[in-house]
Order: C-alpha cells, then structure tokens, then sequence
C-alpha cells in the first residue's frame, strides 16, 4: 500500500516537472513577425520576430501589420 502511494507520488512530481519544462520552452517561441509598420515607428523593426507577451508602443497616427506564425493571420 505504502508502494502504490510512492509509485503515485513519483508519478504525479514527473508529471508536474515535464509540464514545468514544457511551459518554460514555449515562453522562446516565436509568435509573429511583423510584415509591415509606419515611418514613424522606431522600437521595432521589419521583418522582426516577436514572441508572446512582447509589447510595442505605438503612437495614435501609427500603424503596425503582423503575420502570425502558426494561424496564417494578418
């Protein structure tokens, strides 16, 4: 009885480090690439990869295209 408990428990630790693992190898993972952005935008630059979460300031009169990679988005 007291096997089955450590055989669940030895388990559930594997379990929850592989999804640990997962998580923290998707955090690099690129997410869009930016197709096209006004003049006036300086932080970011054409053709470059964003992650998620990755944020840019845009301000009221600029505009910013992404293509997302895996959905074929614009």
């Amino acid at each position: 009885m007291v096997w089955r408990k450590v055989q669940h428990f030895q388990f559930y630790g594997f379990l929850s480090l592989c999804l640990l693992a997962s998580s923290a190898a998707r955090s690099d993972e690129l997410a869009a690439i930016v197709e096209d952005l006004s003049p006036g935008v300086n932080d970011i630059g054409l053709f470059e990869y964003l992650s998620p979460g990755a944020e840019v300031n845009l301000a009221a009169e600029d505009w910013l295209k992404l293509g997302y990679l895996h959905s074929c988005i614009q």
